[in-house]
């Protein structure tokens, strides 16, 4: 299941990555694990962002719907899903 999720995020939602985050940036998935306490699935990921003016008008929860929307494939529920998202800005760095 997170390859799927990693798959979805950087090849089938990269435009969406580049408009929000900046071009060449991408999404690593750390884990996918089921919470026994919560009863939903733990998604951690990180994103890792190119342009920080793109990112301080879409923010780290435009992050979280993509992840949402990729959920969708696994053939899960939206409610089962909880999504822990850091961020760190790429070496890619370009300033627009």
């Amino acid at each position: 299941m997170k390859t799927c999720i990693l798959v979805l995020l950087n090849n089938v939602f990269y435009r969406e990555l580049e408009i929000l985050y900046g071009k060449n940036s991408f999404v690593d998935v750390i884990s996918v694990k089921f919470c026994t306490t919560t009863k939903k699935f733990l998604v951690d990921v990180k994103l890792y962002l190119t342009d920080i003016d793109a990112f301080s008008e879409s923010g780290i929860d435009s992050l979280s719907y993509l992840v949402g929307e990729a959920w969708k494939y696994t053939g899960h529920g939206p409610n089962d899903i909880s999504v822990l998202s850091s961020y760190e800005l790429s070496e890619n760095y370009s300033s627009s």
